[in-house]
């Protein structure tokens, strides 16, 4: 619970100074300070839950496009009804990438430790998610190679276009309408896993035994 409430606002506040940062003198050029500010932070949130949107997500640079689809991707808190692979299995992993205790298989956080088993729950959590959203990346650009070719699509389009699919958030720059049937197919197949299947996944590795409600 402590991590959660930590990384909440954590997130919600950094994305939104990052989206500001990237955003003020393109998508949100025609706005006032207020404006932007407002605007950045509602963009943080939505990125991540909602999916609503009060500016096109196409007029956006690739640079913050990039970091859309990090936000997307890396979804709500667990517990929440949010999409992603959820902010504590992201912590966990990057904690653990950058902060390994050589030796043993744990983490330690706030004095206490973060059993191996969490670990690796949301190790393979993200390793799998990666590789479901690539496999729907490398489909999606063989479905849509003709709008890739004569420029109609730009690649982060259709990134973008996965990776909303796959943390279920509904936005899009704009492609959705102009996709060809497989496309559809495949944004639907994409959105389905990526509702069921890191809820899946997550029970599947659970123990019972143990409270993993940490991812």
């Amino acid at each position: 619970s402590k991590l959660v409430l930590i990384l909440i606002p954590a997130f919600i506040f950094t994305g939104a100074a990052v989206s500001f940062f990237l955003c003020r003198n393109h998508a949100f050029s025609d706005l006032s300070t207020g404006q932007k500010l407002f605007q950045a932070l509602f963009e943080s949130v939505t990125l991540r839950t909602a999916g609503f949107e009060t500016i096109s997500q196409g007029n956006f640079t690739h640079a913050a496009g990039l970091f859309q689809i990090f936000l997307m991707f890396t979804g709500g808190a667990p517990g929440s009804i949010a999409g992603g692979v959820k902010i504590t299995t992201i912590f966990i992993t990057l904690m653990y990438a950058f902060n390994e205790d050589e030796g043993n298989n744990v983490a330690t956080l706030y004095n206490r430790t973060i059993p191996s088993s969490t670990i690796n729950k949301a190790i393979t959590i993200v390793s799998r998610s990666f590789i479901f959203l690539s496999l729907s990346v490398f489909f999606m650009a063989m479905a849509e190679h003709e709008s890739l070719s004569s420029g109609t699509f730009r690649t982060i389009d259709v990134i973008y276009e996965s990776t909303s699919a796959f943390a279920t958030v509904g936005l899009t720059r704009g492609i959705t309408p102009l996709l060809t049937t497989a496309g559809k197919i495949i944004i639907m197949a994409t959105m389905f896993i990526g509702r069921t299947g890191i809820f899946a996944m997550a029970l599947k590795l659970g123990n019972p035994k143990e409270n993993n409600s940490i991812i």
